[in-house]
């Protein structure tokens, strides 16, 4: 390439932000790479940044961006991206904690008045390029990690400085860890009889003693990253302590160590944390499973159990997830939102919430119907406490995950998996059955899914009016046809027409709800049963949600 094709080449202009504050601005013609060492025309002075992190290149279509497969990775608008293009001037890319953008005439970069992450993507030819001199990484891996729509609301991972300090550290959080577990052999200290929480204190007093000598080469605030990192894999479940604690998320979804997902505000979103390898998710896996008295492991690939905050977890493993260990934890809030808390959201109107109020107390039986995450249970939450002080409650769960304060008349009962040797179940349907015998006023059941049906819909019909239930479908007369299903399961040759009048005197107020597209969850329409006429059960609506243009 000769000096006059050189002059030739544009010229684009790199405003560099860092977290301190400072603002360097650069030029460079393309393409131009991005690292610490000497050799890159964008130097980061940062131990985050890898030699060659990435590069900037100019296409047809506009300039792009790739990372060569860095630990800590490249981020462009919050999203952990391969390669992607072409930028915008408005896009932001984050090369450890290094703000960069570019900027450059209107025929070069596209000036919209909102950034794009996925506009030509499907246009990028993924051949393979040319690799940097003195570059070792393969510059082929121009697979997109994850998009998002620009339409779509921006989401902030408060974890994202994190995620890429730990991932670039490991080395130095296994001296962290070892330094620990020496300083506390040094002291001698029985630490048999502290809680969690002194336990984990006394930790962080003794690494804050061990890195004031030992680990002067690390900047102060990346440390504290670093120690309370450690010290959620010591004393906690690693990598995923953040997003546990982060109240905005409601669902944690870990398709496999290098893949996760998280529902916010009702939307699913990619996640920049990463697992190191599939044996530190395993490991994160059987310490919450331990805790709850559980495994998971070839012989029996699949486990429930519940944390101690009551989120709800699901782990899958081979050889029936085919690639590698899933989990899946479902969050509850601390608090019980109460039903003008759901008005505030606009899950269902004023007036709605009164009729709901006074159905409650009117003792009519309420089935609450509804698709996965729509928000079945959080309805029922609040519902019950409508329920009279006075009145002896009995929730039944499979997971327990309804809450009532300690002072009402109020028991709670879970059903319970059998044991490694195949003894010791006890299923919902028992757990009904037992009700029976406890003398209660209402039972509530948090999901009705097998021949549990059946004892349900009796003790609605022998005294028990004013329970409640939850079940999974798309709408009134669908949940009427499933419940008849349900009820099959527990007697079977039990005549339709006989278990459709057993419903018709049971339930009396059908709630139905539904998650927008927009992820707003609603009622969406309520519905009684006025009997049976030709022998189909005859239901009215009373309620009916109209769909607005913000929820579509």
């Amino acid at each position: 390439m000769n000096d006059t094709h050189l002059e030739d080449r544009p010229l684009f202009d790199f405003t560099l932000q860092f977290q301190d504050g400072k603002r360097e601005c650069l030029s460079s013609t393309l393409p131009c790479t991005v690292g610490r060492s000497l050799e890159n025309p964008i130097r980061i002075r940062s131990w985050r940044v890898s030699k060659v992190h990435a590069r900037f290149f100019q296409l047809a279509e506009g300039v792009y961006v790739e990372d060569f497969g860095s630990v800590s990775g490249t981020c462009l608008n919050q999203i952990r991206i391969s390669r992607a293009g072409p930028l915008q001037a408005r896009d932001e890319i984050v090369i450890g904690s290094c703000k960069i953008r570019v900027s450059q005439s209107a025929s070069i970069l596209k000036k919209d008045t909102e950034p794009s992450l996925h506009s030509s993507l499907a246009g990028l030819d993924h051949t393979t390029t040319s690799p940097i001199p003195g570059d070792h990484h393969n510059s082929n891996s121009c697979l997109v990690e994850s998009v998002q729509d620009s339409n779509k609301e921006r989401t902030h991972f408060p974890s994202m400085d994190r995620v890429s300090s730990i991932h670039l550290h490991q080395d130095l959080i296994e001296r962290l860890r070892l330094a620990l577990f020496q300083g506390l052999d040094l002291r001698k200290q029985d630490i048999t009889g502290m809680s969690g929480n002194d336990l984990r204190q006394f930790a962080r007093q003794l690494m804050n003693d061990i890195v004031q000598i030992e680990f002067t080469e690390v900047p102060t605030d990346e440390m504290e990253l670093l120690i309370n990192s450690m010290l959620d894999e010591v004393f906690g479940f690693g990598l995923i302590e953040p997003l546990l604690s982060d109240p905005g998320v409601n669902e944690i979804m870990v398709n496999r160590f290098d893949q996760v997902f998280v529902e916010r505000h009702g939307l699913l979103l990619p996640h920049p944390l990463r697992f190191s390898s599939e044996s530190s998710l395993r490991t994160v896996i059987d310490r919450m499973l331990q805790s709850a008295g559980k495994r998971v492991d070839e012989s029996s690939p699949i486990a429930d159990a519940r944390l101690a905050d009551g989120s709800r977890v699901n782990a899958v493993v081979p050889p029936i997830a085919l690639h590698g260990a899933s989990l899946t934890i479902r969050k509850f809030p601390e608090r019980r939102m109460p039903l003008e808390g759901m008005v505030k959201q606009q899950v269902m109107s004023q007036e709605t919430c009164d009729d709901l109020k006074q159905a409650v107390l009117n003792k009519q039986s309420i089935l609450i119907s509804g698709g996965t995450g729509t928000g079945k249970t959080t309805l029922l939450n609040a519902l019950m406490s409508a329920i009279p002080p006075s009145e002896r409650l009995i929730t039944i769960e499979d997971s327990a995950e309804l809450r009532l304060p300690v002072s009402t008349n109020h028991v709670s009962l879970e059903a319970r998996p059998s044991n490694a040797e195949g003894q010791g179940q006890v299923t919902i349907r028992d757990l009904v059955k037992n009700a029976l015998r406890m003398r209660p006023d209402r039972i509530v059941v948090g999901e009705c899914r097998g021949p549990e049906a059946l004892d349900m819909l009796s003790a609605m019909n022998t005294g028990h009016e004013g329970s409640m239930a939850t079940l999974h479908a798309n709408s009134p007369r669908d949940a009427m046809s499933r419940l008849e299903t349900l009820v099959m399961m527990g007697q079977h040759g039990l005549p339709s027409a006989a278990i459709r009048e057993q419903i018709a005197s049971a339930i009396d107020v059908i709630v139905q709800l539904k998650r927008m597209r927009s992820g707003k969850r609603v009622i969406s329409s309520i519905a009684c049963i006025t009997g049976i006429e030709s022998g189909m059960l005859q239901l009215q609506t009373v309620f009916e949600h109209s769909e607005t243009v913000s929820e579509q």
